[in-house]
Parts: structure tokens; sequence; C-alpha cells
């Protein structure tokens, strides 16, 4: 996936009107989304907005140029251009401009694009977003626009001969009219986090996005030491005593600044370590009594040590925009 951001003052917003064409009545979306984003961006968002699970190729088709993932395989059919290489304000003319992006080049999944406004950025609004929309996009690999009629036509007639097989194919049920903005920008918001990276899990109660975006912190992980056990052994009624190496796998993690070097989290950290020293000791014994009457920074370090890691990533679950849970 690709870094989304929230408003520029210098950077143009177009409002774009994405129709899947061949479908009565129509399935769409209208969204706002920055002009310094690519055709590639374009691509994530569309496929984010619809509930698309990006299993197949794509590509753009702006005039007589087309854009996507260039690939050698490409050359005898289609000078296939880099999407990644081209903003949307270096190729939409403005308003009433068309052009077209294609999925799934075996169902043939076309949808018109139209640039409807071109607006300045509002102060606080994370972009993309989506702001209206109709309906759920077909199921993936159903067959193309004549595959989907005949798809909806069994699902509703359970006298059709294959009613029974396409309500087990899609999960037990499926609602065209189906659209739920929130959810649709709940997607989008993860979306705009940046730097994503995009699973999807397949489960019994249907298809769910795992997202995980870099979250602008590090992690300082309290690492206990032999003083500690020593008095958990004194301090706490156990039938087995503990060891060290039972505690590897109980530690605090704590979230700090995102600083330049250990030595800058670790200086962060000095004036509460008597704070993280009790809250270590209130695991194991709430009574204040049964505690070290000095809880200093220097006991601290003859008790505990301090791992700190800057890569951290957040997971959230989603559910697929428009597909019944």
């Amino acid at each position: 996936m690709t870094t989304k951001h929230g408003p520029e003052t210098d950077v143009q917003i177009y409002q774009l009107k994405v129709t899947l064409e061949g479908i009565k009545p129509p399935v769409w979306r209208r969204l706002l989304v920055p002009g310094d984003d690519t055709l590639g961006d374009l691509h994530d968002i569309i496929q984010v907005a619809f509930g698309w699970l990006d299993y197949h190729l794509h590509q753009f088709i702006v005039g007589d140029a087309f854009y996507g993932v260039p690939d050698p395989d490409y050359l005898d059919y289609v000078d296939m251009r880099d999407e990644e290489h081209v903003t949307l304000s270096e190729i939409l003319a403005g308003e009433g401009f068309r052009f077209r992006y294609e999925y799934d080049f075996g169902d043939g999944w076309m949808h018109l694009i139209e640039v409807e406004k071109v607006l300045a950025p509002e102060p606080d609004q994370l972009y993309p977003v989506c702001i209206k929309g109709r309906r759920a996009r077909p199921p993936e690999d159903v067959g193309g626009i004549w595959g989907y009629q005949n798809f909806l036509e069994a699902i509703r007639d359970p006298e059709h001969d294959e009613h029974e097989s396409y309500l087990e194919w899609i999960g037990g049920e499926f609602d065209p009219e189906a659209f739920d903005l929130d959810e649709v920008n709940q997607a989008l918001e993860a979306l705009a986090w940046g730097e994503l990276r995009v699973q999807v899990i397949h489960g019994p109660q249907g298809d769910e996005l795992r997202a995980m975006h870099p979250i602008d912190r590090g992690v300082a992980v309290i690492v206990p030491r032999q003083p500690l056990v020593d008095w958990v052994n004194r301090t706490v009624a156990s039938d087995e005593p503990i060891s060290l190496h039972d505690l590897e796998h109980d530690r605090t993690a704590i979230l700090v600044p995102d600083l330049e070097s250990l030595d800058a989290v670790l200086e962060y950290l000095e004036p509460i370590k008597p704070l993280l020293f009790e809250i270590e000791l209130e695991g194991w014994a709430v009574d204040p009594g049964d505690w070290p009457p000095e809880r200093t920074a220097e006991l601290f370090d003859a008790w505990f040590d301090i791992q700190v890691h800057s890569m951290v990533w957040d997971v959230v679950a989603l559910p697929v925009p428009g597909q019944q849970q």
C-alpha cells in the first residue's frame, strides 16, 4: 500500500464520482482525493472504497494511455506506464474530465471516474474520504456483468437450480443494496495512516481486512533481573518458586516517544523509574508494606533492564466494505 496524508494548503482536492459500469441500478462512490496522490494511490482508494480484495490485475485508461503495474509480459500488447510515477494533478484536466479504471481483466469490471469538482482542502480533514455512495459491489470472481446477473437471479429464487450453491459460495447471504458510509470511511482512514500492509483473512463469518500501519512511537520493555525474582520468592506465597526463565514472557511494555537514540529514550524514562518500579511490584504484591522501602532509580536499575524498540506497528481489523458480516 502507499502513503497517504492529511490536507496540505497548496494541494487541490478532487471530488471524483466512481461508477461501476454495466450494472443497474448503479454501484458508485463519491470520493475526495488529494491531487498529489498517484494513480497507484487511487487504485488503493478505489479497492478500499468498493470493498474489492485486490486479487486481480488492474489498469487505468486515460485517453489513449494505459497506467498500471509495468510487466515485461505486457510489452507485446500495450505500453503500460507506471501508475506510481504520475499524480492526479498531472493528468486530470479539470471538472468534467473522465477516465476509466479496470479491475480483474477476466470479469472486466470497468469503473468510470468523473471529476465533479476541484476543491480547496478543508482544515483538519483527513483525505481520502468517501462522502456518498450506493450499493454493494459484486462478489469477486462472479463472472462479470452477466455472471452477476445470473448470481442475483439465483439467490433471489429458491427454485433456481443454482440457488443453494450460490448461497453457500457467498457465505449464506448477499444484499446488493448494502452500503455503509461509516464502514467505508473507517477503512479509508486506516489507509490514510500511511505505509499500510493489508491482508485479507478468510474466516467462517466472512472475509476481514487486517491492516497494519506504523505509529510514531517506540516501545520500552521492562526486563526483570534476578533481584526481582528473589524478592518475589521471599514475598509471594507459592507452591513452586519462580525462576528468571519463568518471566521471559511476562514483561511490561510501554509506549515512548520516537526519540533519536537509545540514550535519549533512557534519559526520558529516568525520572519515572520509581513509578515504573511501583507498577512492577504492584503486579506481585498490592500492599506497599511488602515493597522495598526505597524505590529509587538506582535500585530499579539493579532489579530491571530496559529494552527499547523503535519500530511499532498497529494492527486493526476492518470489515470488507459492502460485505455481509
